[in-house]
């Protein structure tokens, strides 16, 4: 019984590390993915924000976008 709930325990944290880490990588590649952004919006739409809507209508912060853009990052990211 005293085995079964210690293992438990080490379970517990173990996948509490990993769940940190995705954390953790989630918010690097936001930030990366945030770079990016904001070095294209520099570039099409100099201080203004919405220059990114008017110039790269297909550059969407939306959550499906972000996913799709995260996964080309972390292919890059990985491939580098």
């Amino acid at each position: 019984m005293r085995r079964s709930s210690t293992s438990f325990l080490v379970g517990e944290r173990q996948s509490e590390q990993t769940l940190s880490f995705e954390k953790a990588q989630h918010h690097h590649y936001k930030y990366y993915l945030d770079n990016i952004l904001r070095n294209v919006r520099e570039c099409y739409g100099g201080v203004h924000a919405r220059g990114i809507d008017r110039y790269a209508p297909h550059i969407r912060s939306s959550k499906r976008e972000l996913k799709r853009s995260m996964k080309i990052v972390r292919t890059a990211v990985s491939n580098s």
